[in-house]
């Protein structure tokens, strides 16, 4: 995440600066969207061809009052590897864009089957739940500039956890209240009430500083 994290960051500032059409900046754009791709398409390959398949092996995905606990441990495992699989889709659309349509089609995809696996295994305060409901929602804002289920998705998830939260385990919720943090900075970004630049869960100093402000459970 840091290793692409730090590119990402870096192409969103040519992208952004005055001199972005510039020889010498296209060049180096040339540069960054090469090497972005080389470590998406590492980090995509190894969960599509070994991790994803591995865990749909072992996901029975009934539940009985046997095998309970580990059908929840496996649903959590491939759910993790969807959003992962949609976060590096995200990351090479948003630099490719229509270039190459694939990768956001392929994006979609994976939020939306890690969406149905986190609905039907997770509680609506888990991290991984809620980092997916996030980045699926800067998917649709950003990428299918679909403002209005951006806006939906992120409501919903926010609403339904802080409604939850209460109920929380405490070893998660930390990571639970920030992510519900970034959401919520979102939303006020999209509906015209902040300034800042849209957020996902890989936006470690501005998840750092949204702790500061993170949502508190009644105890």
């Amino acid at each position: 995440k840091n290793v692409i994290g730090a590119r990402r960051a870096s192409y969103r500032c040519l992208d952004a600066g005055e001199n972005k059409n510039a020889k010498s900046i296209q060049n180096y754009k040339a540069v960054i969207e090469a090497e972005v791709e080389k470590i998406s398409i590492e980090v995509i390959s190894l969960l599509e061809k070994f991790l994803i398949p591995w865990a749909e092996h072992l996901f029975g995905g009934a539940k009985t009052e046997q095998n309970h606990g580990e059908v929840k441990r496996q649903g959590e495992a491939i759910s993790f590897y969807y959003k992962m699989a949609g976060d590096h889709y995200r990351y090479l659309a948003e630099i490719f864009k229509t270039r190459k349509p694939e990768y956001t089609k392929k994006a979609q995809e994976a939020y939306v089957k890690a969406k149905e696996l986190v609905t039907d295994y997770l509680p609506t305060t888990h991290p991984i739940r809620l980092g997916l409901m996030l980045n699926y929602s800067v998917y649709e804002h950003e990428i299918k500039q679909n403002k209005e289920l951006a806006c939906k998705v992120a409501k919903e998830a926010f609403d339904v956890a802080i409604r939850d939260l209460d109920s929380v385990d405490e070893r998660l919720y930390k990571d639970a209240a920030l992510i519900m943090q970034l959401l919520r900075d979102n939303l006020n970004l999209w509906t015209g009430n902040g300034d800042m630049q849209d957020m996902d869960d890989s936006d470690d100093e501005r998840t750092a500083t949204a702790s500061k402000q993170a949502p508190q459970a009644q105890k």
